[in-house]
């Protein structure tokens, strides 16, 4: 973290306001204090200190008071205490100190330099209360977003104002002149612009036919962020599944829908960033010419769109195709029938396995899995993630971490394989897909699971 805040004092004072939700919660709070200290903050937290002499409600006074800045690590526990929604008796801390924060916060008038919400992992930004959103808020599991916080904390922003210059010489032109000059980049684009450009991969996969994957990226090109950032990707017929590149970048709000693929930023893209947002996979079957075409809304703003036509399927491996301005011509699929996708076959041993369980039941096209949220699922008999297939409680389904099982599930859904079919507040549930019901190799894989049970 070298060359941040080299002329900014000497010794920052932060204070870590958290609350105690896990081991592992307590361990990663504790690791990001320890951090701070490393980079030249004198950060503290409750971790620090063994037993305050003056007691914990004056400690937790006095070091939200002393502290330059206040971090609050937001998770569901910590809202609730924030909130004052908690339990009668748990989390005194996180609620008392909920209640200094938000005193400060209303005898600021809505100023606030102090206090800025923090997260650990992208679905906690939802727990984070109305009357801090509209402050930036900080993700720390990255070595790039953690710079994000300390460029706030050291004030030292990553792109510096130049130094004001002297007045250029302006000669007087006909009126007539300004309006046929073309604009200066960089000078009137005083505002958010998404350029889209595919990145040509070449592959050669025999089992799913797989040839090349087009990545579609979004670069903004303006001078501003682009905020509450929404685009629509649609393409021509691909006789495969497009994969949705990054759930902790973007979320998909098209019900499920793969063409056009319907998502959302979950943070502001920034000047110069460069975003991947859709993979399209091609096979030996995807016809020529093809066609993508981009819509981008950012706001509540009209949508810039941009398409693409690649007009023969020799590609060069890293070779870039920006697109071009307007829609384009309408993307519809062949007069010819087309057949059901090729699925990409898992080559993950658990998203296999999961596949293998589906195929061994009775009745395959029917079956579904269940992801638990939180407890056990309503109807355990539907559920592949659960006790009864586990070794080792609710946390391993057939001996296998859960973060393996929710990277094969988030892959079978990626590609096709399964849907979503429905969601509670404690279960998540998914069904197999159209494609994946004819896809022939799933069919050998229910007669080979059939045989091998008789």
């Amino acid at each position: 973290m070298s060359g941040l805040g080299q002329n900014s004092p000497k010794h920052l004072r932060v204070f870590i306001s958290y609350s105690h939700d896990s081991p592992e919660h307590r361990r990663r709070a504790r690791a990001l204090a320890d951090q701070l200290r490393t980079d030249g903050i004198e950060s503290w937290i409750d971790q620090y200190v063994q037993d305050p002499n003056e007691g914990w409600i004056r400690w937790m006074r006095q070091q939200v008071k002393q502290a330059d800045k206040v971090l609050l690590i937001f998770t569901e526990a910590y809202q609730r205490r924030f909130e004052g929604d908690e339990e009668e008796g748990k989390g005194l801390g996180a609620t008392f100190e909920g209640v200094i924060v938000t005193q400060a916060l209303y005898e600021g008038g809505g100023s606030n330099a102090k206090f800025r919400p923090v997260v650990f992992e992208g679905a906690d930004e939802r727990f984070i209360p109305l009357e801090l959103r509209r402050f930036n808020r900080y993700r720390v599991d990255t070595p790039e977003q953690y710079q994000n916080l300390l460029r706030w904390l050291y004030e030292a922003p990553s792109i510096v104002a130049p130094t004001i210059g002297q007045k250029p010489d302006l000669p007087a032109e006909p009126a007539s002149e300004l309006f046929s000059r073309k604009p200066v980049i960089g000078i009137e684009n005083d505002r958010a612009i998404m350029e889209a450009v595919i990145k040509i991969d070449v592959v050669t996969e025999k089992r799913s036919g797989l040839t090349h994957v087009f990545n579609v990226f979004l670069r903004n090109v303006g001078g501003r962020s682009a905020d509450d950032l929404r685009i629509s990707i649609n393409h021509s017929e691909t006789s495969c599944v497009a994969w949705q590149a990054d759930d902790h970048r973007w979320v998909d709000i098209g019900h499920g829908t793969l063409n056009p693929r319907s998502l959302a930023a979950r943070e502001s893209i920034h000047p110069g960033e460069n975003v991947l947002a859709l993979a399209i996979p091609i096979v030996q079957a995807t016809p020529f010419p093809f066609v993508v075409a981009v819509k981008a809304w950012i706001r509540d703003g009209e949508p810039r769109e941009q398409h693409l036509i690649v007009e023969a399927p020799s590609l060069r491996a890293g070779e870039l195709r920006p697109f071009a301005p307007g829609r384009g011509p309408d993307i519809r699929p062949p007069s010819e029938v087309i057949p059901d996708p090729v699925l990409a076959y898992p080559e993950d041993e658990m998203a296999e396995a999961l596949l293998s369980v589906i195929a061994r039941h009775p009745k395959p096209d029917e079956y579904g899995i269940t992801e638990i949220l939180a407890g056990d699922p309503a109807d355990l008999t539907r559920a592949l993630y659960m006790p009864s297939l586990a070794r080792g409680g609710d946390t391993s389904p057939g001996g296998m971490e859960f973060a393996l099982f929710q990277r094969a599930l988030d892959w079978l859904v990626n590609t096709g394989w399964l849907e979503p079919a429905g969601q509670t507040s404690k279960v998540r549930l998914y069904r197999l897909g159209a494609h994946a019901r004819g896809d022939q190799r799933f069919k050998e894989l229910v007669n080979r699971e059939t045989a091998s049970n008789e």
